[in-house]
Formats: structure tokens, C-alpha cells, sequence
């Protein structure tokens, strides 16, 4: 979403709770890409774990480490998009 209009729209529709929310990401993850999923799961369970928060950097570095996709490269942008942000 670019315009602010869009996000105040996008705000009015969300679910009255968490739970809801996390139901749409969720469904809007397995809508996408099919080799997508296991990053986003992955990323969904370090973001759980996690004993301390990390920096975007580290978090990408301990992902990359995770994953067994050694031709590809992960970045912010494309997790963010993966995972619906």
C-alpha cells in the first residue's frame, strides 16, 4: 500500500482480533509463492524463539544458515514480502 488512504481502509477491515489478524497473514502466506512457505515458516518460528530480539542483519544471517537453498540469497525486502508484511 502507497497511499495513506489505503492503509486507513486496510486498518478499518482488520479483524477485532489478534488472532484474526494472524488468520489473514497466514492465509495471504499460503497463497503465495509454494517455495515461499517453508522461508516464511521459518521465519515465523526464529521470530518466536528468539531469546533476544536481533537485528535485521543477524536475523537474515541465522535464516540463511536455517535454509537449505544455497543459489539463492535472502534480503529484508523479499522476507518482508514473503511474509506479507
Amino acid at each position: 500500500m502507497q497511499f495513506e488512504q489505503d492503509i486507513r481502509l486496510a486498518l478499518e477491515r482488520l479483524p477485532p482480533t489478534l488472532e484474526g489478524v494472524y488468520a489473514i497473514i497466514i492465509e495471504q502466506i499460503h497463497k503465495g509463492s509454494p517455495m515461499g512457505m517453508p522461508l516464511a515458516k521459518k521465519a515465523l518460528r526464529w521470530l518466536l524463539c528468539a531469546q533476544q530480539a536481533l537485528r535485521s542483519d543477524e536475523f537474515i544471517k541465522a535464516l540463511s544458515a536455517d535454509l537449505d537453498i544455497s543459489n539463492a540469497t535472502i534480503t529484508v525486502e523479499n522476507l518482508l514480502n514473503i511474509c506479507c508484511n
